[in-house]
């Protein structure tokens, strides 16, 4: 984490964990590699889900292993950076049930959007022909206490 700068994964994980969804908040992966940020890159030029598990390490074993992981980010792209930090959890973690959670996504299809409060539940996939991601909504509006049990839950975030 560099100083001086806005964490926002981090206050998301903790307002969630202080408003009862969520056991704890852990930052527990830690960028090793800079990769370019996807926000400012160009779509053909985004880092790839191999390039974030390539880059990040888990920063520090925690005395019980969790079963459940939700790690937290501001926005959702194309996933790549959530499946490559869902794949490095899952090496140091391989018995925990992994998810993600993103306050945002983005929406290419402008004819998709729909309003501003638009939750959904759905997959990031790793596509082996692009060695992209593919990110499928497949849900609205569900009740997420029921899926995400909040008793059971560990917030984790990378540091940037």
């Amino acid at each position: 984490m560099q100083r001086d700068t806005l964490w926002v994964p981090k206050r998301i994980s903790t307002a969630l964990v202080k408003v009862g969804l969520g056991k704890e908040s852990i930052p527990l992966l830690v960028r090793e590699t800079p990769v370019p940020k996807a926000a400012w890159s160009k779509p053909s030029e985004r880092p790839k889900a191999k390039d974030h598990i390539g880059s990040m390490s888990v920063q520090k074993r925690i005395p019980e292993p969790p079963a459940q992981i939700l790690l937290v980010d501001d926005i959702i792209k194309r996933g790549a950076t959530a499946l490559g930090d869902a794949n490095k959890l899952a090496e140091a973690f391989p018995l925990a049930q992994i998810r993600a959670f993103a306050a945002m996504r983005t929406i290419s299809d402008p004819g998709d959007f729909q309003s501003w409060f638009n939750p959904v539940i759905g997959t990031v996939q790793y596509s082996p022909n692009t060695e992209g991601t593919v990110r499928r909504p497949w849900t609205k509006k569900r009740n997420l206490e029921n899926r995400l049990p909040k008793e059971q839950l560990t917030g984790y975030h990378a540091s940037s």
